[in-house]
């Protein structure tokens, strides 16, 4: 055991030695080669254009510390982890051609996908395949999926100085003390020199920061830190024990959650670019970019050490744990006040849930009513019974020629309306007080089903009436 301390000691050191050296050289030759991130009025905000490389010095002390080792120990200390290595490699090469040229969305996802299935021969022993392929398959389809989402959720939360640098050096922090608990040296030899790399490139991406982690430093720092928690979850003996991982990298995986459930509750790609992130929302709260950054940095320790308890051998702790987690997520999300989530969960509000559903029911109901109505009057007074149904205190229909109007509360005074044309000389108008409110979507499906069914029924007493007429003249003469 003490030769893996030292050896861990020594990789470390040599990764954040590396790291310290050859990020400043990095810097500098992107200066001179104009490689820039340069700022805009939206999202990029810096005030001068900043170095966007630094996955490559990353990668470099990261590999060093790895060639380290392997002289130490032999190759043998990775074993099947050199398929790991090649995928985290191609998701890498993804990110720089991303810096450098720019990849459209699909063309980084196929990518990603490819180092994932790379990846997955390395972190799948062979044998699970022939003695049960179709647990096997699903097992790499899971974590193909984990990985890609892991990429893509530090490269999301990687919008201001230091935040995904800082978290994934805590969170190889934690995946190395994860590894020493459970005895694990591919984990430990593998998170601790790929921490100590970003420890080292911290040094210079923090507030103010003069290079950034670019697109090549944060799929690869994602890619890496899922693929350790494949490690970790498969030392994990109970399913609480196994979402320990999860819980690790809780604030980039949030981050992306609520990205794509905010776009997709607002009807936008799911892939745009926004200013939503959570790093957006703590500025737009007054929080300075450092104050940004130590904000994230104690949410993602927290996050870890609840991740280390989760691993206890108690279930009743385990259980605690999660609940406690989740409870923290929660508040989070409620004190960054997205106004999304408010209205969404305003429309789930079990009163305003049954009343919204009672209300398209109703809708539904009059719509056939009135299609069905033979005459001119027997729709009048499926109109005026729809009228008190919602609460409406005036209404005026004006029909094939004819117009039609009522008070249907006296006391009430009409403090708003609504007007509805449903042909060039029909329409019909609703008249509310105060006590009449209703939700847009509702009145909008109002507005949908008068004017659906109504101009239906205009052209059809239109068309009905001069035959009325003649008939009666005929009967009369």
């Amino acid at each position: 055991m003490n030769s893996i301390v030292y050896l861990t000691i020594l990789a470390a050191s040599c990764g954040l030695l590396l790291s310290l050296i050859l990020t400043p050289f990095v810097r500098d030759l992107a200066i001179r080669r104009d490689w820039l991130d340069r700022p805009d009025t939206l999202r990029k905000r810096h005030r001068r254009p900043i170095p966007r490389l630094g996955g490559i010095p990353i990668l470099a002390a990261f590999a060093g510390s790895l060639l380290v080792l392997l002289m130490a120990r032999g190759g043998v200390i990775f074993g099947s982890l050199s398929a790991l290595l090649v995928g985290g490699l191609i998701v890498f090469a993804t990110g720089l051609l991303d810096d450098s040229i720019g990849l459209k969305p699909r063309q980084k996802l196929a990518c990603e996908i490819f180092a994932s299935c790379v990846a997955c021969v390395g972190l799948i022993p062979s044998s699970e395949f022939g003695a049960h392929p179709l647990y096997a398959i699903a097992k790499a389809i899971l974590i193909v999926g984990w990985l890609v989402l892991c990429a893509n959720a530090f490269n999301l939360i990687d919008g201001t100085d230091g935040v995904a640098g800082g978290c994934a050096l805590l969170t190889g922090i934690v995946m190395t003390i994860a590894g020493i608990r459970n005895g694990d040296v591919r984990l430990i030899f593998l998170a601790a020199p790929l921490a100590a790399a970003y420890a080292g490139f911290l040094r210079f991406n923090f507030s103010p920061a003069t290079i950034f982690l670019g697109d090549c430093g944060s799929l690869f720092g994602g890619f890496m830190l899922g693929s350790l928690g494949v490690l970790w979850a498969q030392d994990s003996p109970t399913l609480p024990a196994m979402l320990a991982p999860l819980m690790a990298v809780a604030i980039p995986l949030a981050d992306t959650g609520l990205s794509i459930a905010r776009r997709f509750l607002r009807g936008q790609p799911i892939f745009k670019a926004d200013r939503g992130h959570i790093h957006h929302r703590l500025l737009d709260l007054g929080v300075t970019v450092p104050g940004v950054a130590f904000r994230l940095f104690a949410a993602t320790a927290l996050a870890g050490f609840l991740a280390l308890l989760e691993t206890a051998e108690s279930r009743a702790l385990q259980w605690a744990v999660l609940v406690l987690f989740f409870a923290g997520v929660w508040g989070g999300i409620r004190y960054l006040g997205y106004s999304e989530f408010a209205i969404l969960g305003r429309l789930l509000d079990h009163s305003r849930l049954r009343s919204t559903v009672r209300s398209y029911c109703t809708l539904r109901e009059y719509e056939e009513q009135l299609l069905s109505a033979k005459t001119e009057e027997a729709c009048w007074g499926i109109l005026c019974s729809l009228a008190q149904e919602f609460r409406f205190s005036h209404i005026t229909l004006e029909l094939a020629g004819e117009t039609r109007q009522a008070r249907l509360e006296a006391a009430a005074d009409a403090r708003w309306g609504l007007m509805i044309p449903f042909s060039d000389l029909d329409s019909v108008r609703l008249m509310g007080s105060s006590e009449c409110s209703h939700d847009g979507p509702v009145i909008e499906s109002l507005v949908e089903t008068l004017y659906r069914a109504l101009s239906r029924k205009a052209e059809e007493f239109r068309r009905n009436k001069p035959v009325a007429e003649l008939v009666s003249m005929a009967v009369g003469d």
